[in-house]
């Protein structure tokens, strides 16, 4: 369970910095 909440934020973490650092 935790292990599978920490692999979803690192995932989520992963694809917010790819979609910030498209723009810029």
């Amino acid at each position: 369970m935790c292990l599978n909440k920490n692999l979803a934020r690192k995932n989520i973490v992963h694809i917010v910095i790819s979609i910030w650092s498209l723009p810029h």
